[in-house]
């Protein structure tokens, strides 16, 4: 995994496995709505599980070599240490990881991915 995908951190307790498939769907429902089928081979969106957080990245071909795909992170969903909430992270131009103020935290990953998606501070897709 690229290090730039790291989270911010990590809590000693990793989503249970159903956590994991409830957020699974959720995201490949999203990637798919997200980037048409047209388009899949020149985009596409997909995440990344580790520990306690999951990163929605963008992944793109290589100018350099086109069967090369390269990811940059869009998102980075963490839960909080005592597990009720969720909390939504946006990259600054330094590649590094903030809570995102407006909208920092809720316990429905659902609604931190709508935030995402909406954009309103046109952080994540710009």
């Amino acid at each position: 995994m690229p290090s730039s995908i790291i989270p911010v951190h990590c809590s000693a307790v990793a989503l249970s496995e159903f956590e994991k498939k409830r957020i699974s769907v959720l995201l490949e429902r999203y990637c798919d709505q997200r980037v048409p089928p047209r388009i899949r081979h020149q985009v596409k969106m997909g995440f990344e599980f580790l520990d306690d957080s999951v990163t929605l990245f963008e992944s793109r071909p290589s100018y350099l070599d086109p069967k090369v795909w390269s990811q940059s992170p869009i998102a980075q969903f963490q839960r909080a240490d005592d597990g009720t909430l969720w909390k939504l992270f946006c990259r600054d131009r330094n590649c590094e990881w903030h809570l995102f103020e407006p909208n920092p935290a809720s316990p429905l990953f659902e609604d931190l991915l709508n935030v995402v998606d909406e954009d309103s501070t046109c952080i994540f897709y710009g």
